[in-house]
């Protein structure tokens, strides 16, 4: 035990959340995502990375973002078409360069793109299909946490979804903690 498990799972609770919400920042919102470890006074001032890979469609993608604040530093998706690395965007702070695998409306988004939004996330808004088909598969990613497990909103979801499928006469049961 204390292997930091519970650490990684909130970490991916977090990076979901973010993915999800980030186009709801107004300029200078800090970015809720960016939590330093305070024990070190170094990590202060470095920004937090996240990354995930993942196969959708039978295509591996690879999505990373890094945050300091209130912006975000980098970000980057990649995917293998066949086999090789194809860089769709990559940003560096408010520079977003649009790479080989991207077709559309690239300058447009990137101009309505705040420093703490996530480009993923404008383009899947603005209706650009690969991008909707990755920010819909990474939102559909469901993390529980002790905090969610044993939360009224949890409960009401898993009544309504869960057991409002089966039979009717099923009882409706409260998992909060008593």
């Amino acid at each position: 035990n204390a292997s930091g498990k519970s650490n990684v799972i909130k970490a991916l609770f977090e990076f979901v959340s973010f993915i999800t919400f980030s186009s709801d920042n107004k300029p200078n919102d800090v970015i809720k995502m960016f939590i330093p470890f305070k024990l070190n006074s170094d990590n202060l001032k470095r920004p937090s990375r996240f990354s995930i890979d993942f196969v959708l469609k039978n295509v591996f993608y690879s999505y990373e973002i890094s945050v300091f604040e209130n912006k975000i530093i980098d970000e980057v998706l990649f995917y293998q078409p066949k086999g090789k690395d194809v860089k769709i965007f990559s940003r560096k702070e408010q520079e977003i360069i649009r790479g080989n695998g991207f077709e559309g409306v690239f300058e447009l988004i990137k101009q309505r793109t705040n420093e703490n939004q996530l480009f993923l996330g404008k383009l899947a808004l603005e209706n650009v299909q690969f991008a909707k088909e990755i920010y819909e598969f990474i939102r559909t990613i469901f993390v529980f946490t002790t905090e969610i497990f044993h939360s009224n909103e949890f409960n009401k979801t898993f009544n309504s979804k869960v057991l409002g499928s089966l039979n009717k006469d099923i009882a409706v049961f409260n998992l909060s903690k008593s």
